[in-house]
């Protein structure tokens, strides 16, 4: 599997970030979904440095189930 500039990555577990972190050095868009909060808050911060020049860039849902997901 294989992925272009500007792809969508989905990371449905995320964790620390790791795939969304890789995609993002390789000019991938990406999707994090992460049920811990704790996961959540500490990734906003490792965004915060990616996106220094424009955190508007960044948008974050706040949701306890998938059927409020809805595509942005």
């Amino acid at each position: 599997y294989y992925s272009f500039e500007n792809d969508v990555v989905l990371d449905p577990f995320c964790g620390s970030g790791t795939t969304s972190r890789i995609a993002h050095k390789l000019k991938r868009r990406f999707c994090y979904i992460e049920k811990k909060s704790e996961y959540v808050e500490d990734f906003k911060k490792e965004l915060s440095k990616w996106y220094k020049d424009d955190i508007s860039l960044v948008n974050f849902v706040n949701t306890n189930s998938l059927s409020d997901l809805r595509l942005l």
